[in-house]
């Protein structure tokens, strides 16, 4: 485990190097405003205007009018401390090679809270100690609400915290649920880089056919802590590198006994931001990082929409 993190994250430093080095070389290499009047010479006279002014072409890349109406929530398995503005909505949908399915939307509360359905294809379970198949559709709710970069005092970085609980499902005749509390930082170092990091602490229980139960919050503190993290870069004006990990509950629902662990999930992969709405997402995702099987490794695809269209409807009617 340690070897595969040790290897992605020199990785992505690696290309976050060398895509700053490059546009220091561009920087460098681009001749001064002074220079390149030097070799136009002097402006020649005005013309008298023979009509109206051309329309303009639109706006550069990198203009107010072309960024995103919203930041995703999420990296690509782990949450962050960015909220959505207040009327954003953010929709994604994806599917992996394993065959895992996940749909979900979340709207900005007041730019201070969001809240979203979503089903998850990271639950995980087991019914005879074999390799541990989805849960499909594990169905979530999350409410989060935070505050942004700077707000309190000078480099404070966004804070969020994030409460998740599962609608009951029902797996080899058993009543499950899940529930997480989860508290995430988001710190930007410069324009390029932004480093997530935060401690869940998980919930689960299994309710079996005579009544009887098994949580996981009966059991000692440390099998439902975990810390985890995240680094994305923006390795292009419209694409950003990332990796991360988080934890995720694992129901083992064998004959001879009911219980719940946590399974570490490491994916990295890419986020490029086609229009000023949609964006495509496409990584390696490790379903349980404690064992380094690649032939479990899975390639996830996910499009995503983000649209500020009713807060524009709403500000519109105030």
């Amino acid at each position: 485990m340690n070897r595969v993190l040790a290897i992605v994250v020199a990785s992505t430093a690696a290309l976050a190097l060398a895509s700053e080095v490059r546009a220091q070389t561009a920087n460098r290499d681009a001749p001064s405003a002074a220079d390149d009047a030097d070799r136009r010479g002097p402006p020649a006279p005005a013309s008298p205007a023979s009509g109206p002014p051309a329309p303009a072409s639109g706006p550069p890349v990198g203009a107010p009018d072309d960024r995103p109406p919203a930041a995703p929530p999420d990296l690509f398995v782990a949450p962050t401390a960015r909220l959505l503005p207040a009327g954003a909505v953010y929709a994604r949908a994806g599917v992996d090679t394993g065959g895992g399915i996940a749909i979900g939307a979340r709207v900005g509360l007041g730019d201070v809270a969001e809240f979203g359905l979503a089903t998850t294809d990271l639950i995980r379970h087991t019914t005879d100690g074999g390799e541990p198949n989805h849960v499909q559709p594990y169905v979530l709710a999350a409410f989060k609400m935070g505050v942004r970069e700077h707000l309190i005092f000078p480099h404070q970085p966004a804070l969020a915290i994030e409460f998740r609980k599962s609608f009951e499902h029902e797996i080899a005749g058993r009543a499950t649920r899940v529930a997480a509390l989860q508290l995430t930082a988001t710190k930007h170092l410069g324009s390029r880089v932004a480093v997530h990091a935060g401690a869940v602490v998980w919930d689960a229980s299994v309710r079996r056919d005579d009544g009887t139960e098994f949580a996981l919050h009966e059991r000692p503190i440390r099998r439902q802590l975990r810390g985890y993290g995240g680094v994305e870069v923006a390795a292009a004006p419209r694409a950003q590198i990332g990796v991360d990990l988080y934890w995720v509950p694992q129901f083992d629902l064998t004959d001879a006994r009911d219980d719940v662990v946590l399974a570490p999930s490491l994916a990295w992969g890419v986020r490029y931001r086609a229009t000023r709405a949609v964006q495509f997402e496409s990584g390696v995702r490790l379903p349980d990082v404690r064992d380094v099987n690649l032939l479990e490794a899975q390639i996830f695809g996910r499009v995503a929409i983000a649209t500020d269209r009713a807060r524009a409807w709403l500000a519109r009617r105030r």
